[in-house]
């Protein structure tokens, strides 16, 4: 199958592969793809922001995923417009406090992104790509994952389903819900999330309703009618009035659940819905179907459209700006978390002829957690996949590649001339009609909303196409509201040629906020003019009365002077009250929707006050329950809960006379209390509010301006009027709204955005007009809003404000301080306010911060716009507390730690991974959870484990506050060194040499070379993104290129984690040993079958042939004998799927190849000039191409000056891929005419050169230029000069060269395909064999037919009325071809064309007659009158069109059914190319010799090429020679000589040719592995074995006599085994020996360390050795006795990652065991500080591996590098026991000391007389193998571990260190190495499996 993704065969070849996936060599019909471009995350989902820029992000981490919990965001922005194929930015790690996994996203109308929802969450957070940050909004009502969102035509947001939450515990009840930024979240319980599924969709889904109500596809229609369409197989229309309402529409077609199957709008209520699956995970079959859904009307209509060539779910469709839909990456079964089943390649389906198009395969699989989405310059991003959980196998693709389809080339597959939208609005109103020009004739316009995809699932994109009358100058109708919902789209244009332009980007019409707001229980506008009384507008009826009162508390009769026409929006209240000279209220009566408020709610109001002295209340109830408005100057929000809890907020500052907005929300966890839009107080609370509800009015109204006075605690309250009433406002009160809902931050800030234009005295509040700061002590001014501090230290606050504007500064106190910057009480620095200085009521403090002092300062300027400080203060525990220890890890160096309750300051790079934490980590059994606050004020909470800091940045500089869950806390200062871009440079290594090269932008390297790209500084990760697939993912590890081809050459980008970029352009030369023609072989395969050489097959029609070449390195197309290219890549090869009859002929393989030139300067002859001087000089430009620097091309001066630009075309005099250009200046003295900015060409034609290869600036000298760029094919190089370097008309040149990888050399290959016919029953139209139904047989049909001539025929008997399957599109240009023949001529003859089964009015209107007694149908072909056969070709195009069902058939008799017959053959619906008959046939090859038992096919070439009918058949003239079948397949069966003939069908023309069979010869013995193997004593031997084959008798491996000699490996000496066969004739093979030699080693008294002898002296033998050693086993092990330390020579270096490995016995425990290292040879202070003690009654150095207890071996693995690190002379054994030293024994052996945690001793020891089992654990491919080996790594994924191979004599001929990102496979190189048996190991610290290797190449 072309494009499935099969794992392990996969990756062997991937390095080929990706050439020609990248590098169409067909772009006009398949498309192409960029390199692929690494992410750092894996994009789970993707969104367009208005500036054409792209935001992906994955999860709360940026690889893996949790169904619980919040925490970071990681996103990464993906900008097209840099470079080639666009440039992805360095991730970002983004606080964000909700995990926005599989959630719910939407394109708000003015750009922003809004995501919902998402693993277990409720949370909403949007995008604003304005300031780049993420905000939280409005919480919904039911938390959901997995859900559908869309947004509606009037800007609101519809969510519903999404039970992927809380794992599988938790799930349905997922209703309905409606968002605006007005509303919040409205619930719609009426729409029901258990509806979207029935029984039949649960049938197959075997996770229940955990998927069933997954990713659900929503579209509205043009009407404003939302339609539920899928996945479900029932449709439901979505009425949202109310509660809302599902009604149940019909199913979807004849589809069943299609669960992960897309859906995308492509014309005007035209969805279009395919492939997914019966289930989410449950290996249930990929689909292929779909669908064009036409939801125009009240219940959509279903139309099944064509079937995809694979099956597919977890696909991603994109509409394209032509209407065609792409879809791209998917499985072949529903599997999470697998690529096994993947498909590679796209499919483009084309509406207007119901066509698909298999299209290049991309690089990377693309399946379950992968997005696509369109671009706005009509490419496709194209990303992710993975995200894995611990599913084995899984990989993570942190990459996105960017697909250009076809209608991005020309025919000549080159890039095409776009046109360019030269003139058009940004912002446009729907039904504007607005001029738009472009640059060239434009035929199309079509508008794509901006849109965002996750999981497969994209409600946001549609097309809706804008009709235009062509030309260049356009004006155009926007469309309706239903049609566009507003927001931002893309405007294309599209040329004759279906060439789109890049979009214009079009802001279209604007939100409307929603007649009804259910969330919204009182709204009081105070538009009133006269009366009592303030309208509730919100739909409650909770009108507000206002009481007047006397000071004596009676009631008056209100005066009606409260009414302003002076309000923010339209009128406003106004009051001159007093905090307790109040004598008017707004009484507001409790009600059930007023009550409704009980848990959570919002609260907002416009105030203009004209006194901030006195106490203002503006919504309280039964005070102090509730109370929000104003405390002196102070903004207030505080209420009492029924659990005890009170919420004080107390902060900010009112200006005087200004319209500010105030707002406060609680949603039963959290109070919070806003100003002009800004959060300035957070309080935790819990618990409902105090609602009364009994008792009079005065205690249970709500209130505003002011509250009732119920107590008697301020009858001697001076100045109290004793009225009853209370802090009434003094100014205006307006746009008062209490919500049942607590909004969030952004749409708090939305209601001050929308105020803000209404009055001047609105403050505008921009960023920076008040930025907060803070110091330390002495220290300097740090501009932060937070402040991680140590108790005890001074703090002083400042704000900067714009214009040095006065401001103040509220404390985080119930009513504390207001302090005025004018004003500040701090004598040392006026202009700051020192923290714990001058607090109210004389409360003592003393200038230092503790933890009384933590909270939010807030400043705020003299016109109300404010910002917060956060201050975190770091104290001492409680004396029944836990202390605490700061502890921390950066990059991989070991964890550290401070001591208890200490502050400590760290150090890290600009990139490295940070992890914090606290120790202990256990309290009492229990893990300790702890908080932390980041230097920004983020707080994460319930944090077991670390807090990770991935790929730190410099804005992740400063104090983090860890506290535990017991309250104790201790800072970790992050110091982040920032990392200077200038220190990176590229290195590279070429052929193993070590000489590494810093610094070079270019390099040319040799084919066939291994090349080793990296960067400096070393430790730096990076990614490297090149051609040919040659990319790295983001880490510290090199990227390798073994032998490097031509495809390899191109542009390396390497990119840190820290966003430094750098490039090289590789030149790869070609070498002599290119491919020539003469080497390439045609393969062919039919079906699955296996690929064989030859250049003719003949193959039954309906089967699949595929078309390749050997070697697999070349690039190559196919073409049929039409002329057509077929589909395909060279990877896959070409497939021609389904063969028949009218696809036989000869087929084209084209290919071409490096040659000629292998590269360097080519030679060129001059092809155009613009301009030459030939008169005042010789100018001549041919003078730039003579060799000679002497002579010039000079521009045309002596006639007057030929102005700027100015060219020259040069030909190469055959097609080249061109790389570079040298440009010399004149030499001569002169600068007039030295290019300085030039532009450079490469193309194969001279009409046609596409975009620049290269463009830039040269420096202003006459040296050489020298331009490298990457690789392209081309004859013509064309040198533009663009400017002069000092600005004059002139341009010359000394010398032009161009510089070639190498010439390209083209070779046509051929192979000839004979079809034979079957006889299946089916009619063939357009040679595809349809079924044959009866038609109307209720009314018409009672004959019967009979299919005959393999299909090419119908025959109808008695009055018969037949259907064929057609299910195909009739255009103008349709002609319909057949032969008829009569017998017996009845009533109607002839065929039509229709799309039901009865014949019904109006009769006959698709119908052509031919013949017959009656009139029935079109009658213009009537003709036919006789018995013969008579050919037709009529233009039904002509008389109808459209897409038709069935083709009908019709031999009307009624008088007399039982005798006519009519018969109809040879029919074709198409161009009208006519029917063709055959003029001959050829055989080849005319003579063949075969061995008995062989087999050859024969190939036939019927002639003319377009022959309709190619049948031939085949006969040989003696079948006890060989035999042939009806596909000219022969078979030898005796010796003897036979004629094999072919006869054609049509015309009867034959051909033969001979075959002479003999018998085969001896047979043949073959070695498996070498003829000479080498082994010490002790090794062990095993047979390896032989096979042996015959000619006749096939495989004789088992009948093969092993005899010789027996290989003894305890003694030394020769021996040879012998191996012989005889075949079933007596036939002996040629006899094969083998040699295996054992020798002995012997010992030299070294040490082995490594494998490598060192010697032993004595260590410190003055006071601590005076014992003795022996070196033992051949070196590997030394054995001490009595009181011993004994040093060996090392002079190595300890890195971070040193492993020491070794073995230890000992004979009697003595004081000190243990190997240490040293520079010197005394034992002196301090002691023991690199000494590591394995056993000992004393205790001496480092101890976490003192562990020794017995008399065995025992093994260690120390990671000596975690200790300790630097160069050491010598290392060091000890046998320390000065009690008894004469009879301790300690033994050390194996030892080893290397980077990485297993070594080759450690593994011989594990070999030691064992033979490694092939069924230990690892599946090793193939096996035998010819050279690469695969190996399956799935059960070390995530782990870390080294892998070996060895031979047979032990012997280490491969290690790799294999580190934890592997892709859970490793592909061996072993072609080097001699056929024979090699022992794999594999080895974490854990466990070792191993297992053997068979290589043989034969």
């Amino acid at each position: 199958m072309r494009g499935k993704y099969l794992l392990y065969i996969f990756n062997i070849f991937f390095g080929f592969f990706n050439y020609f996936v990248i590098f169409s060599q067909t772009p006009s019909s398949e498309g192409e793809w960029s390199p692929v471009l690494n992410m750092g995350i894996v994009p789970v989902a993707a969104a367009n922001l208005p500036d054409g820029r792209l935001i992906t992000w994955a999860s709360k981490f940026p690889e893996t995923y949790t169904e619980v919990g919040d925490g970071m965001t990681y996103t990464a922005i993906f900008d097209p417009s840099l470079g080639t194929h666009g440039q992805v930015l360095p991730f970002t790690q983004t606080p964000t406090n909700h995990d926005m996994f599989c959630p719910g996203i939407n394109n708000l109308p003015d750009g922003r992104i809004l995501v919902a929802g998402g693993t277990s969450s409720e949370r909403t957070t949007i995008y604003n790509p304005e300031t780049g940050q993420w905000t939280r909004a409005a919480d919904m009502n039911v938390n959901r994952g997995y859900q559908g969102n869309v947004t509606l035509s009037d800007g609101s947001v519809f969510t519903v389903g999404g039970s992927w939450s809380e794992s599988t515990q938790v799930n349905g009840g997922k209703n309905g819900e409606l968002y605006t930024p007005e509303t919040g979240w409205i619930s719609l319980p009426g729409i029901l999330g258990d509806e979207l599924y029935n029984n039949n969709d649960a049938a197959t889904e075997l996770q229940g309703v955990y998927r069933l109500d997954n990713h659900v596809w929503l579209w509205e229609n043009s009407n404003g009618t939302l339609f539920q369409l899928g996945p479900g197989e029932r449709m439901h229309r979505i009425d949202l009035s109310g509660n809302g309402d599902m009604i149940d529409v019909g199913p979807r077609g004849d589809d069943t659940f299609a669960i992960k199957g897309t859906t995308v709008m492509y014309d005007v209520n035209k969805v279009f819905k395919v492939g997914g699956s019966r289930s989410y995970s449950s290996n249930t079959p990929g689909k292929t179907n779909s669908y064009s859904i036409d939801i125009s009307g009240t219940s959509p209509v279903v139309t099944k459209t064509a079937n995809m060539a694979f099956e597919r779910t977890m696909h991603n469709s994109t509409v394209l700006p032509n209407g065609q839909i792409l879809v791209t990456g998917g499985l072949d079964h529903a599997e999470t978390f697998s690529d096994i089943g993947a498909f590679l390649g796209p499919e483009l389906y084309d509406p207007s002829t119901n066509t698909w198009t298999t299209l290049v395969d991309m690089a990377t699989p693309r399946t379950y957690h992968s997005v696509a989405i369109l671009l706005t310059d009509g490419r496709v991003f194209v990303g992710g996949g993975g995200l894995c959980d611990s599913t084995p196998g899984c990989v993570n693709h942190q990459d996105a590649e960017i697909f250009s389809p076809p209608y991005l080339f020309d025919g000549s597959n080159n890039l095409a001339t776009r046109p360019v939208i030269t003139n058009a609005p940004d912002v446009v109103d729907y039904e504007d009609i607005i001029n738009v020009t472009t640059d060239t004739n434009v035929t199309d316009f079509s508008l794509i909303r901006f849109s965002a995809v996750t999981h497969s699932t994209n409600n946001e994109q549609r097309r809706i196409p804008v009709t235009t009358s062509g030309g260049t100058s356009h004006t155009l109708t926007i469309p309706q509201r239903e049609l566009l919902p507003p927001g931002y789209y893309m405007l294309f244009a599209m040329d004759a040629n279906g060439v789109p332009s890049v979009a214009k980007t079009m802001k279209i019409g604007n939100a409307v906020p929603l007649a009804n707001n259910p969330n919204l229980v009182l709204e009081l506008g105070f538009d009133e003019t006269s009366g009592a009384i303030a309208g509730d507008t919100s739909g409650n009826n909770n009108n507000a009365t206002v009481f007047d009162s006397a000071n004596d508390g009676s009631t008056l009769t209100p005066n009606g002077t409260y009414w302003t026409a002076d309000g923010l929006v339209g009128g406003a209240i106004e009051f001159d009250g007093g905090e307790f000279n109040s004598n008017s209220i707004v009484d507001i009566p409790t009600s059930a929707s007023m009550l409704s408020i009980n848990n959570t709610m919002t609260v907002m109001a416009w105030v203009n006050r004209s006194d901030i002295v006195d106490n203002a209340g503006l919504f309280t109830h039964l005070y102090p329950n509730l109370f929000f408005g104003f405390h002196n100057s102070l903004f207030k929000w505080e209420f009492d809960t029924d659990n005890g809890q009170q919420a004080s907020c107390y902060a900010g500052y009112t200006p005087l006379d200004t319209w500010v907005h105030i707002a406060a929300t609680y949603d039963g966890t959290t109070a919070r209390l806003f100003a002009n839009g800004v959060e300035i107080c957070t309080k935790k609370v819990t618990g409902d509010f105090l609602l009364n509800t009994t008792g009079n009015n005065l205690e249970t109204a709500f209130t505003a301006s002011g509250f009732y006075q119920t107590t008697n605690n301020t009858g001697n309250t001076p100045g109290y009027n004793n009225s009853g009433v209370i802090d009434e406002l003094t100014g205006k009160l307006d746009e008062m709204k209490v919500f049942d809902k607590a909004l969030g931050a952004e749409e708090i800030k939305m209601f001050f955005e929308a105020g803000k234009p209404l009055d001047p005295t609105v403050p505008d509040c921009a960023e920076g007009v008040i930025v907060a700061q803070y110091r330390v002590g002495n220290g300097p001014w740090t501009t932060a809003n937070n402040a991680n501090v140590p108790d005890g230290n001074e703090v002083y606050i400042r704000a900067i404000t714009t214009g040095n504007e006065q401001y103040f500064i509220t404390k985080p106190k119930t009513d504390g301080n207001t302090y005025d910057s004018t004003n500040f009480p701090n004598v040392s620095d006026p202009t700051s306010y020192q923290i714990d200085t001058a607090l109210r009521y004389g409360n003592p403090s003393d200038g230092l911060v503790a933890k009384t002092d933590e909270g939010q300062y807030v400043f705020t300027t003299a016109s109300g716009c404010a910002t917060v400080f956060n201050l975190n203060v770091s104290g001492s525990c409680d004396p029944d507390d836990t202390p605490v220890s700061a502890e921390w890890k950066i990059g991989s160096a070991p964890y550290q730690s401070g001591n208890p309750s200490e502050d400590v300051s760290i150090t890290a790079e600009e990139g490295q991974t940070v992890r914090l934490s606290l120790i202990p980590n256990q309290v009492n059994g229990v893990n300790l959870s702890f908080t932390v606050t980041a230097p920004n004020g983020s707080k994460f909470e319930n944090i077991v484990g670390d807090y990770i800091l991935q790929n730190i940045s410099a804005a992740q500089d400063g104090a983090y506050l860890l506290e535990s869950s017991e309250g104790c806390a201790v800072i970790i200062d992050i110091n982040v060194n920032a990392f200077d871009c200038s220190t990176v440079e590229t290195e590279y290594e070429i052929n193993g040499d070590n000489t590494y090269i810093t610094g070079a932008t270019t390099l040319n390297v040799e084919q066939g070379s291994n090349l080793l790209l990296s960067i400096i500084p070393n430790e730096v990760p990076f990614t490297i993104a090149g051609p040919n697939g040659n990319n790295k993912v983001m880490n510290t590890s090199d990227l390798t290129l073994n032998s490097l081809s031509l495809a390899d050459a191109g542009t390396y980008t390497f990119m840190t984690n820290t966003g430094c970029s750098k490039t090289l352009t590789l030149n790869v030369e070609a070498t002599s040993t290119s491919v020539v023609c003469e080497d390439i072989d045609v393969k062919y395969s039919i079906g699955q079958g296996p690929a064989q050489v030859g250049t003719s097959v003949a193959v039954d029609e309906g089967v699949d042939v595929t078309i390749s070449v050997s070697p697999s390195s070349v690039g190559y197309v196919v073409v049929s004998p039409d002329g057509t290219t077929l589909s395909g890549s060279p990877s896959q090869g070409f497939t021609i799927t389904d063969i028949t009859k009218l696809q036989e002929g000869d087929y084209t393989i084209r290919t071409e190849l490096e040659g000629g030139s292998t590269g360097g300067i080519q030679d060129a002859t001059l092809e155009y000039v613009d301009s030459e001087e030939v008169t005042g000089e010789n100018g001549r430009a041919v003078n730039a191409l003579d060799g000679n620097p002497g002579t010039i091309w000079h521009t045309g001066w002596s006639g007057g000056n030929d102005p700027q630009p100015h060219e020259i075309q040069l030909d190469l005099g055959g097609i080249s891929n061109v790389s570079g250009l040298n440009y010399l200046p004149r030499q001569d003295g002169g600068f007039n005419g030295t290019i300085e900015q030039y532009e450079i060409y490469v193309s194969e034609t001279t009409t046609d050169w596409g975009v620049p290869v290269s463009m830039g600036s040269w420096a202003k000298n006459v040296n050489l230029k020298t331009v490298n760029f990457i690789s392209k094919k081309g004859r013509y190089v064309r040198l533009v000069s663009l400017a002069e370097i000092n600005g004059r008309p002139w341009t010359s040149a000394a010398e032009i060269s161009v510089i070639t990888n190498s010439t390209i050399v083209n070779c046509d290959k051929y192979i000839s395909i004979l079809v034979n016919e079957v006889d299946n029953g089916l009619l063939k139209i357009n040679g595809i064999g349809r079924e044959i139904t009866s038609y109307d047989p209720s009314t018409q049909d009672y004959g019967f037919h009979e299919v005959q001539d393999t299909g090419n025929t119908i025959m109808l008997s008695g009055n018969s009325w037949k259907k064929a399957d057609l299910g195909q599109s009739i255009t103008a240009n349709t002609v319909l071809e057949f032969e008829v023949r009569i017998s017996g001529l009845g009533e109607v003859h002839g065929i039509g064309f229709e799309n039901d089964n009865s014949l019904t009015a109006p009769y006959g209107e698709h119908f052509f007659q031919v013949g017959g007694t009656q009139v029935f149908g079109l009658q213009d072909h009537r003709t036919y009158s006789g018995n013969g056969w008579v050919s037709y070709s009529i233009p039904v195009g002509q008389y109808i069109t459209g897409n038709f069902a069935y083709m009908v058939f019709s031999g009307d008799k009624d008088s007399d059914g039982a005798t006519q017959e009519s018969y109809y053959r040879n029919i074709r619906l198409g161009d009208g190319t006519g029917i063709v008959a055959v003029t001959g046939v050829s055989i080849s090859p005319k003579d063949i010799s075969l061995s008995i038992g062989d087999a050859y096919q024969f190939m036939t070439t019927v002639t003319p090429a377009n022959a309709s009918n190619k049948s031939v058949s085949w006969s040989i003239d003696d079948e006890s020679i060989a035999i042939v079948d009806s596909n000219g397949n022969v078979s030898g069966l005796s010796p003897g000589t036979a004629n094999i003939m072919v006869t054609t069908a049509d015309g009867s023309f034959m051909d033969s040719a001979s075959v002479g069979i003999s018998e085969g010869n001896v047979p043949l013995i073959t070695l498996n592995g070498g003829s000479l193997i080498e082994l010490t004593i002790g090794d062990f031997y095993t047979e390896l074995g032989a096979t042996a084959s015959d000619d006749v008798d096939g495989d004789l491996t088992s009948q093969i006599v092993i005899a010789g000699d027996e290989v003894d490996t305890g003694s030394t000496g020769t021996y040879v085994i012998t191996y012989d066969v005889d075949d079933s004739a007596g036939n002996a093979a040629l006899q094969v020996s083998r040699t295996v030699n054992v020798s002995d080693p012997i010992s030299d008294g070294l040490l082995k360390i490594n494998g490598i002898g060192r010697e032993i002296t004595s260590y410190d033998p003055s006071t601590q050795d005076y014992g003795f050693h022996e070196v033992q086993d051949t070196g590997n092990t030394i054995m001490l006795s009595g009181n011993s330390w004994k040093k060996a020579d090392l002079g190595q270096s300890i890195t971070a990652n040193t492993v020491l490995e070794f073995e230890v016995r000992i004979s009697g425990l003595g004081e000190v065991h243990g190997i240490g290292f040293e520079n010197d040879n005394s034992l002196t202070a301090p002691y023991g500080e690199h000494f590591f003690q394995v056993g000992g009654t004393q205790v001496f150095g480092l101890q976490d591996h003192r562990t020794y207890s017995g008399n065995g071996w025992v093994s260690y693995s120390i990671p000596v590098g975690q200790y300790i690190t630097g160069n050491f002379a010598y290392m060091v054994f000890s046998g320390d026991k000065d009690s008894d030293g004469a009879t301790q024994e300690s033994y050390y052996r194996n030892i080893d000391l290397k980077e990485n945690n297993l070594t080759s001793k450690s593994i011989t020891k594990k070999l030691d007389n064992k033979i490694p089992d092939l069924n230990n654990g690892l599946v090793i491919f193939p096996n035998p193998s010819k050279g690469m080996v695969g190996v399956d790594l799935t059960t070390y994924k995530d782990s870390s571990f080294v892998l070996y191979v060895f031979n047979s004599t032990g012997q280490i001929i491969i290690e790799k260190n294999i580190d934890n990102n592997h892709e859970g496979f490793e592909i061996l190189d072993m072609s080097n190495f001699s056929d024979g048996i090699y022992y794999l190991i594999i080895s974490n610290q854990s466990e070792l499996k191993d297992g053997i290797i068979i290589l043989n190449k034969e």
